[in-house]
């Protein structure tokens, strides 16, 4: 349960990138509810940032967005 007054926000990271400098790509993990980071199976890389945010942003699991 929430013991914040009204109106107070939290932030709690959700994604995360890891770029791989020997295959020039960039891992894309998420946070399971137990805090642990692990990668996202349906697409676990990324060939640039713009691609993995793209990534994100579709979430057709719905690990990032619910």
């Amino acid at each position: 349960m929430w013991r914040g007054p009204p109106g107070e926000f939290t932030r709690s990271p959700f994604a995360r990138f890891r770029f791989v400098k020997s295959s020039s790509i960039w891992k894309i993990y998420w946070r399971r509810q137990t805090g642990n980071w692990d990668l996202y199976k349906p697409s676990p890389s990324a060939k640039n940032l713009t691609v993995a945010l793209a990534i994100i942003e579709a979430d057709h699991y719905g690990c990032f967005f619910g």
